[in-house]
Order: structure tokens, then sequence, then C-alpha cells
């Protein structure tokens, strides 16, 4: 279960980039127009208080409200992000309207069905998935998006290859000299 909650600004922000992307046509139909189909098909809700997005979204209200809170307090005091956002890029949830995105892997027209971005954390010079609390898990590699190379301001396929090729070959590499 994954909901986007953003402001009523950054909600409509988003709307216009989806429609005027830039680069072209092919572009718009790669990453605008899904997002636009989630939008108006996905589930979006729309709540004046975080409280009344919540019980939309089938939320826990009080967590929801208690996790903003805590987000904006950390933001205002420019501390750091326990979730590891870099803090020039934190700003507070200003108040209401609110929307959620609906981002469940449940929506049919969530774009993130589409690949796997990021998630694992691996050692930089093996591949090897790591644990939360840094130790290796034995045998276990990744690669690709899964493993390197989260996207940020778009998507381009070529990079996704490169990081594949990559992290597939270091990763094999150091598998192919474990014991049989």
């Amino acid at each position: 279960v994954a909901w986007l909650i953003v402001s009523a600004k950054d909600f409509w922000k988003g709307v216009r980039q989806s429609i005027f992307i830039g680069g072209g046509f092919n572009l718009f139909v790669m990453w605008g127009l899904p997002a636009l189909i989630n939008i108006a098909l996905g589930g979006t809700r729309r709540a004046s208080t975080l409280a009344a997005l919540a019980r939309k979204c089938g939320i826990d209200a009080a967590g929801l409200e208690r996790s903003v809170a805590e987000y904006n307090a950390i933001a205002r005091e420019k501390r750091a992000d326990p979730l590891g956002k870099l803090p020039d890029l934190m700003r507070p949830l200003p108040d209401g309207p609110f929307y959620a995105v609906n981002l469940c892997i449940s929506n049919k027209f969530a774009p993130a069905q589409a690949f796997t971005l990021g998630g694992l954390i691996v050692d930089e010079a093996t591949g090897a998935v790591k644990r939360r609390d840094g130790t290796l898990v034995d045998g276990l590699y990744a690669a690709g998006r899964a493993a390197v190379g989260v996207c940020s301001n778009g998507y381009i396929s070529g990079l996704s290859i490169a990081d594949t090729v990559f992290s597939g070959r270091r990763a094999g590499r150091v598998a192919a000299q474990r014991p049989a």
C-alpha cells in the first residue's frame, strides 16, 4: 500500500509538469500520460485535512498526522531526515487541502508496476545485498535498477541498460569466484 501525499500546490504543479513534460511527444506518452491516467483513474483522493484524507485512503488518521508533524518539524529545524531525504530538498507540508495519489501495487493504473527502482542496499565493491545491520546476505547479489541508478528528473532507458550491465557484471564476477 502506497500513497503519495502532497499539498494542493504541488499536486497541480505535478499535473502541469505531466502535461507539459518537455522532450517531445515520446516523453509525454512514456511518462506524462501514464501519470495523468493514474491521477484520473487510479483513485486519487482530495481532502481539506490530513485526518479526512487518511479516512478516504483507509489509513490511520492519527499516524498520518503524527508522521506529517514529525516530518514538518525536521524540515523546519533543518535536521537530518531519518529516511535519508536531502536537507535542502525538505520543505514542510503546508496546511490543506491535500491530495493522495494512489501508488498501491493493487492499482492497475499506478506506474510503479512497470519496473523496480532501487530498494536494495548493496556492497559497492561486490553487488552483494546487505541487511539493515550492514551484514551481507550470503549468496544474494543485486543488479540493475534494483541495486543502483535511482532516477531523478526523468528516466532514460539507456541508463538502465548501463546500470544493468555494470552491476550485473560486477555481481557475476564475484558470484563466479564463490566456491560451489
